[in-house]
């Protein structure tokens, strides 16, 4: 399946991306569509990144077969909560794993984590997760940077061996355009953050060396509350 020229061709779209400003959401959900154009029996798929923002810690992107991609953010939070402590995510996080995977039907089902009883409710036989750290991790502060995507499928038997190495080679791939698009979404964030959309989007354009501005017509009002000295 890896050797397939249909994944190949997924591989090299994906490097076009990378060398473009992809959307990430509609970049993840076209390779979901090609992976199972080309013959992996995808059903679902989430894909997951943290990022900065004042707002936010962690962005996602949750595909299901035949239907749009939706992006969740997660709020910043200071305690997790205890549905983060049972999930497969932090299970992998905690215990530096950069593959887990759960047959959810057959002799050799697990079903170790809430999750996956929710998957099976929905039709759903194998559950994969693939880690991709990037090499920019921030190491000192022991906090990995990459994406991290949860594949399933509602074949019969699940993934083969094939359809798995597919997927671990167009991770790789993904990872590289799904870096470009994340540190654009950052950039953007930052920059619209501290100096406003208009001002971040022109310093983002180019607009950047000293003397750079434009100008603008305003009125500036100054006035006070009638007796509030008093």
């Amino acid at each position: 399946m890896a050797d397939n020229p249909l994944i190949q061709e997924i591989g090299e779209w994906l490097i076009s991306q990378a060398l473009a400003e992809p959307n990430i959401v509609d970049m993840f959900s076209t390779v979901c569509e090609k992976l199972y154009a080309a013959g992996v029996p995808l059903a679902r798929a989430r894909l997951t990144w943290p990022t900065l923002h004042p707002l936010f810690q962690a962005e996602t992107v949750l595909w299901y077969r035949g239907q749009p991609p939706e992006l969740e953010q997660f709020r910043h939070q200071g305690d997790k909560t205890e549905d983060w402590y049972k999930s497969p995510m932090y299970y992998m996080l905690e215990h530096d794993v950069d593959m887990l995977r759960r047959h959810l039907d057959g002799p050799n089902k697990l079903v170790d984590f809430e999750l996956l009883e929710e998957l099976i409710e929905r039709g759903l036989t194998d559950y994969l997760t693939i880690r991709t750290a990037f090499e920019s991790a921030d190491q000192e502060n022991n906090h990995v940077y990459g994406l991290l995507v949860a594949w399933s499928s509602d074949r019969p038997g699940g993934f083969s061996d094939d359809d798995i190495a597919a997927l671990q080679k167009i991770q790789r791939r993904m990872a590289v355009a799904g870096k470009t698009a994340i540190q654009s979404r950052i950039a953007g964030n930052i920059v619209e953050t501290y100096l406003g959309r208009q001002a971040g989007r022109q310093v983002l354009n180019g607009a950047i060396k000293r003397g750079d501005g434009t100008e603008t017509q305003a009125v500036v009002w100054l006035s006070d509350l009638r007796d509030s000295t008093a």
